[in-house]
C-alpha cells in the first residue's frame, strides 16, 4: 500500500502511537502540525511486546489511522508502520534522526501519584534528535490547552 512503510523522510513530523486515546489525540495534533509545516507525517506504532505475540495487527490499525488522517488532511503525505522492539523509546529515538518534530501522547493521568512522565517519554526528552512535543492526556475533570 503506497505511503505506509519505510523510514521517515528528512524533515518529517513523527508521531509515536500505541492505540490509546491520547495517542489518537497526538496523531491528530501531529497531522495538523505537519500540514502547517507542509511536511510529511510519519506514524510509528512501536510495541514493546516482551516476546509476546500481538493478536491484533498493529500494522492494520495504523493503516486505518493513516487513512482517517488522509481523509481529514487530503494534501498531507502520511506514512505509517508498526515495529516490535525491546524498547519503544529506542525505535522513536532512531526515527527522530530524520525528523523536525516528534510528537507523543501522554499516558499518565493528571494528578497521578508518581512520576509525571512515563519511561519512554522521559527517555525521548533526553535522547531524541529533534524537538519533542508531548500532548497531555485529557483529564476527566476539565479541559486542557
Amino acid at each position: 500500500m503506497k505511503g505506509t512503510t519505510g523510514s521517515p523522510e528528512l524533515g518529517s513530523v513523527i508521531v509515536g502511537v500505541d492505540g490509546s486515546e491520547s495517542a489518537h489525540r497526538a496523531a491528530l495534533w501531529a497531522a495538523a502540525a505537519a500540514a502547517r509545516r507542509d511536511s510529511p507525517l510519519h506514524i510509528v506504532h512501536a510495541a514493546d511486546t516482551g516476546g509476546r505475540t500481538l493478536y491484533l495487527s498493529a500494522e492494520s490499525v495504523e493503516r486505518a489511522r493513516a487513512d482517517r488522517i488522509r481523509d481529514e488532511f487530503p494534501a498531507l503525505t502520511v506514512q505509517a508502520h508498526a515495529e516490535k522492539s525491546l524498547t519503544v523509546a529506542g525505535v522513536l529515538v532512531e526515527a527522530s534522526r530524520h525528523a523536525d518534530l516528534l510528537v507523543m501522547g501522554g499516558r499518565r493521568s493528571p494528578g497521578c501519584i508518581g512520576p509525571a512522565l512515563g519511561r519512554a517519554t522521559h527517555s525521548l526528552l533526553h535522547h531524541a534528535h529533534c524537538p519533542v512535543q508531548l500532548i497531555p492526556r485529557q483529564g476527566s475533570g476539565g479541559s486542557e490547552s
